[in-house]
């Protein structure tokens, strides 16, 4: 229903100024048949183009078809008019009025006015598949433009729009990017956030092409819930568990926007061990970043729990020994043992025992020492090792024994001490003119140390069994070896 106008400012005769308002209106009517015939022309135009080409319309005829839809709506832009305004305005009221379908030349070609949408810059990076207006237009036709927004005929991108975009396809990881920064962008609002986060992230899905020996993969941004920190412990190389927001994705939006915007939480140690020494299934550690096959990275493993094992919890300290003492992560000389199979380079008393070894050649020390003995490695080689390769091979003598245990008796267990004193280890000295035979009896059978005296001329007059002392440096009761 068009709008009444008061007749008589046309003409003091009554029935003229209603013929000149008529007139005006089917002016108005004409340019609109005009301007649709001309946009049903660019609109064949066009869609006879894209069914031609599997890539749409060719960049050129694009330019050309837009220029030409600019040229009909700038020739159909209503202006003041004078000496009376309102010929102007009865001519526009007519054009837009003749029907609520306005075409206009969109992104997607010829489309209704209410399916475009007008193009928000800060949405310029992700909107790909909705219809919007050219900047071209937005532009050169402005003055149109305004008068379709005001008229509500078409209008600006809304939240859904944004929904069925992110639902109808998969985004490359610049264009998520982009569409995350929007989202940063608007205002704050807690109860309208709590719900749009659950959409938004249903939603959103992003692409990260493949690279080298890594393959493609399709991101779910609900199934994100951590990812990496800079300035971190966990390095930014990875390897990540797939919960984990990539760091080329990540480092390009602020921390705090992960944080607020999505409940994401930073990547910490503790779930990175987890993830290294047990994946879930489907998820495979290439050779380079398996703790277990390679020495370089188990090495940097036990670097980083070092840097974080102080501000670690007592809890999350327990289960990364629990999960790292069973594994083969500790290198050594021989390649990597398991952390209860390999000794610190102190204990280094057989040449064939694994001794933990870093290819940086990293001091034992600290923090890594702490986690490494936290983990099994051994400090002393135990005792019942060294009786038996004494006792089986002889390399050993008993000052070299004895200097042993005195380098290691502040570490050594209740049991072990105990085993110490039981065990038949010890020779007893050959007295001087002993017969042969009686001598390499004697030097065939071991004594526990209770069993025998010092080594010393007092002992020896008074005929008792006395401990072997033939190596330097000599017996010297208030020596270390003494006590």
């Amino acid at each position: 229903m068009r709008p009444f106008i008061e007749p008589t400012i046309f003409s003091s005769d009554r029935n003229v100024s209603v013929w000149n308002v008529e007139l005006l209106h089917v002016g108005g009517f004409l340019s609109r048949i005009a301007y649709e015939t001309e946009l049903a022309t660019v609109k064949r135009l066009y869609d006879a183009a894209v069914t031609k080409s599997v890539d749409g319309a060719d960049p050129e005829l694009h330019k050309w078809l837009l220029n030409r839809c600019l040229h009909a709506m700038k020739f159909f832009t209503f202006r003041p008019s004078t000496p009376s305004p309102e010929v102007s305005n009865i001519l526009s009221l007519a054009f837009y009025g003749a029907s609520p379908q306005f075409n206009i030349y969109s992104s997607a070609g010829v489309r209704n006015a209410s399916d475009v949408r007008v193009m928000n810059p800060e949405m310029k990076g992700f909107i790909k598949e909705l219809p919007t207006l050219p900047e071209e237009i937005q532009t050169a036709a402005s003055e149109m433009v305004a008068v379709l927004q005001n008229k509500h005929m078409i209008r600006q991108i809304m939240l859904e729009d944004v929904m069925k975009e992110l639902k109808g396809r998969c985004l490359e990881e610049a264009e998520m990017v982009q569409c995350i920064k929007w989202r940063a962008s608007l205002p704050r609002q807690p109860n309208f956030d709590q719900q749009f986060r659950q959409q938004f992230l249903s939603a959103a899905v992003f692409r990260i092409p493949a690279e080298g020996d890594k393959a493609e993969r399709i991101i779910p941004l609900l199934t994100i819930r951590t990812y990496v920190n800079p300035g971190g412990l966990v390095p930014i190389d990875g390897p990540f568990p797939s919960h984990t927001l990539p760091f080329s994705f990540s480092r390009q939006l602020g921390q705090n926007v992960l944080a607020e915007l999505f409940g994401w939480s930073v990547l910490n140690i503790h779930e990175w061990v987890a993830f290294l020494t047990s994946p879930p299934p489907g998820e495979y550690l290439a050779p380079e970043h398996d703790p277990t096959a390679s020495p370089i990275f188990a090495e940097k493993l036990l670097m980083v729990l070092a840097k974080g094992w102080p501000n670690t919890s007592k809890a999350n300290q327990d289960d990364i020994v629990h999960r790292l003492s069973g594994v083969t992560c500790a290198p050594t000389q021989q390649g990597l043992k398991l952390p209860a199979d390999a000794y610190f380079p102190g204990a280094h008393i057989f040449p064939d025992l694994p001794v933990i070894q870093f290819s940086s050649n990293t001091p034992i020390k600290g923090q890594l020492e702490k986690v490494l003995a936290s983990l099994g490695v051994r400090k002393h080689v135990d005792l019942q090792l060294v009786f038996t390769r004494m006792i089986k091979t002889g390399d050993w003598t008993v000052p070299q024994l004895v200097k042993y245990l005195t380098s290691v008796r502040d570490i050594l267990s209740q049991e072990e001490m105990k085993r110490l004193q039981q065990t038949a280890a010890f020779f007893q000295e050959v007295p001087a003119g002993s017969d042969p035979a009686i001598a390499s009896s004697m030097k065939q059978k071991r004594w526990k140390l209770k069993d025998l005296y010092e080594p010393t001329e007092a002992m020896r007059e008074l005929g008792l069994p006395v401990l072997e002392w033939t190596d330097v440096p000599r017996w010297k009761p208030g020596s270390d070896e003494g006590m």
